[in-house]
């Protein structure tokens, strides 16, 4: 039996995401996976990266980029210029101007999505927006949830970006299913737990409110 904690969304909250990490601890969770966008919104965004660090460096922590890395890379790539305090751009600017060089080398370096691979388990792919664009928006019936589940070489997508808790079982490949959970942690919405067992080729969650 093993579990993977999946965060999403973290968007700079350094308490809800402490509050996760406790969670998992208490429960003897070694294996993470982060799915992007964390920073942003919220203030001390240097306190969430440290989080981080220390899950990178400790645990088996798979990390990749959500959009809101990409807007601060490319951000730093135009010179810094655009960005506005007291606009709609002003989180954003604070945020950038409190990462440091460290920071943008390790978004830098994180992929867009992943597949997860482990012994006795059955893989499975995750992403922030979509396997093909951090911006992507994957909604339940949607033509282009269902085009991206459709090529898909793995059973189960993992993903984040649309603040919502869900999961979404399409039917048309031959395997049978293909099945989409989305993740967020954030004060008021979720984090998850996937429990897998090595006798069994299936997955299930739980979820913990922070």
């Amino acid at each position: 039996m093993m579990d993977i904690a999946v965060f999403a969304d973290i968007h700079g909250n350094h308490s809800a995401l402490q509050a996760c990490i406790d969670y998992t601890m208490e429960r003897g969770i070694t294996n993470f996976i982060l799915l992007g966008d964390y920073v942003s919104d919220c203030p001390y965004p240097q306190k969430t990266m440290e989080l981080i660090y220390v899950l990178k460096q400790y645990f088996n922590t798979c990390i990749i980029r959500g959009n809101r890395e990409e807007y601060l890379l490319n951000y730093k790539k135009r010179g810094g210029e655009g960005w506005k305090a007291g606009s709609s751009s002003g989180s954003l600017l604070y945020t950038y101007n409190n990462l440091t060089e460290k920071d943008f080398d390790f978004f830098a370096s994180l992929q867009n999505q992943g597949i997860y691979e482990m012994p006795g388990m059955p893989k499975f792919q995750y992403c922030h927006g979509s396997p093909e664009n951090t911006s992507e928006v994957l909604i339940r019936e949607k033509r282009n949830t269902k085009r991206i589940l459709a090529h898909m070489n793995t059973s189960l997508l993992l993903h984040g970006h649309v603040h919502i808790q869900d999961a979404y079982v399409y039917r048309g490949k031959k395997n049978g299913r293909t099945r989409i959970y989305r993740y967020s942690v954030v004060p008021w919405r979720k984090d998850a737990v996937l429990h897998s067992s090595r006798k069994r080729e299936d997955m299930g969650r739980r979820a913990y409110s922070a």
